[in-house]
Order: structure tokens, then sequence, then C-alpha cells
């Protein structure tokens, strides 16, 4: 069994999609915790119309979303967590594809596929650097820098006591959090990936627009954490890729901060 933990924020056009899509899994056995961050729209009235005893509702004062995860993760009954978020959706299989990796790769303690961008109008295959139909990733740091990122959070499952054991998702950190989490597993746990699309990442925008992310905070916790993996790495071919993963991370907010017309904060990335 799975829990599936969705945070919700004033997505009341879209969170009945996301809940259908887990609904309509060929695989069951789950539970789904829905956190209400303090929605000020409809959607949590969305959420209640459904009558399926395996829908939790939670009802919190708005925090964010990392904080909406976490009370998730601390909310879940079973032992891996899935993650979808409310404007987002599965194909019928992702769950049971889940299923299927954790069968193939029992030592695994991190599950993920694959997925599709689309606007409403077009969609598009994301450049995934894992090569092959799956198997487990022997050195993320070092395809994570290459092409799309390769694990994205509505198609990651992952073991509850290694998500509480690396400190959950960090609640102070609004861009980035979700790729520190995966840096963090990635350390010390192994992946494993199923390279077919089995999830719908919908951009707010369209596709084509050049630059889609949030704003980069100001004070960088990422670096911070990524240093402080990189001081106690020992293995030789994964601390030098963490290397270029931490170059990688800069590059994106370099990127973002030229884009936007910042060019001290631009120039202290570089």
């Amino acid at each position: 069994m799975y829990s599936i933990v969705i945070p919700l924020y004033n997505k009341e056009k879209y969170i009945a999609r996301a809940i259908k899509s887990v609904l309509a899994q060929t695989y069951q056995e789950f539970e789904i915790i829905v956190i209400n961050d303090g929605c000020t729209d409809n959607s949590a009235n969305e959420v209640a119309m459904f009558d399926d005893d395996r829908i939790k509702i939670i009802n919190q004062v708005n925090a964010g979303v990392s904080a909406a995860r976490n009370r998730g993760i601390l909310e879940a009954k079973q032992s891996f967590i899935a993650f979808l978020d409310a404007d987002d959706e599965w194909y019928p299989d992702y769950l049971e594809s889940i299923a299927n990796l954790q069968g193939a790769y029992p030592e695994c303690q991190v599950f993920a596929t694959s997925y599709i961008y689309k606007d409403g109008e077009k969609s598009m295959l994301p450049n995934i650097a894992f090569k092959g139909t799956s198997g487990v990733i022997d050195n993320y740091f070092e395809l994570a820098c290459k092409g799309s990122p390769l694990l994205w959070t509505s198609a990651v499952t992952v073991s509850k006591k290694e998500l509480i054991s690396v400190g959950m998702f960090m609640d102070n950190v609004k861009s980035g959090e979700d790729l520190l989490l995966w840096a963090k597993l990635a350390q010390f746990c192994k992946i494993a990936y199923l390279n077919s699309a089995k999830a719908i990442y919908y951009f707010p925008v369209r596709i084509d627009v050049k630059l889609n992310i949030r704003m980069p905070d100001s004070k960088d916790i990422v670096y911070r954490e990524l240093r402080k993996m990189y001081s106690v790495e020992t293995r030789a071919d994964i601390k030098r890729s963490m290397r270029g993963y931490i170059g990688h991370w800069c590059k994106i907010r370099l990127h973002i901060f030229s884009h936007n017309k910042k060019p001290l904060l631009a120039f202290n990335e570089y």
C-alpha cells in the first residue's frame, strides 16, 4: 500500500482532476492525504465532493508547500509515500509501475518514473539523461546535471523512513526545495528508475515560454546544504559529480537572475 500526499493551496480548478487520476489507478491499495494549506477558494469543497473513505483531508494555516508535504509525510500510515501536486495527474498505471519497480529492485528506497510536460495545448517529453528502459541509478548527481530534471515531485515515491531520516522538505526554502531533497536522498539511498512517462506535469504557462521558474531565494540555503553534503562525501566518483551538481545549481540561479535583469546577483552566482 501507498500513502499519497497532495498539498493543496487554491487549486479549485485542478484538484478534482488530480484525485480522479489516483482513483483511476490500476493498483488500488492506497490512502490519499490532502493537506489543505489554508485555501481561500473552493478547493476544500472540491475534495469533499469525493465519497471515498481512503481520502483524508487535513486543514492547516497556510505555511507553504514544503510544510504541507511534510505534514502529509508525518500523517501517512504506509511505509512508502507518493507525492502528487494538486494541479498534476498520473497515468492509470503509475502506482502499478512503482510496485513493479519495487519488485524488480527491492534494494532501493526511492522509486521514480519519467513524466511528460503539458500546457493544455501541447505536450513535450523531457530530455532525461537516464539511458535504458529501467534500472538503478548509479550516480544521480552526474545524470542530474544533464538535460531535464531526472526526478520530479509528482513522479517520485519514497520510503517514509528515509524521508524522515534526511529531514524531509526544508520549509524555509522557496525555490529548489525538491531538488535539495532528492540530492539528500541520492547520497544515501538507492534509486530505481523507469524511463517511461507515467505522470503529467501541467505548466501554468505555455511550454515554449523560455523561463517558467520561480525566482530563487536571495539567501541560497540550497547551496549551503549541498556544500555540507559535499564536505562529508567520501566516494571519489560521487564527490566529483556532486561538485558538478553544485555548479549546475549555481548556473540555474545565474540564468534566472540574468533573465530577470539582476546583474549583481547573477555575478555572485558566476
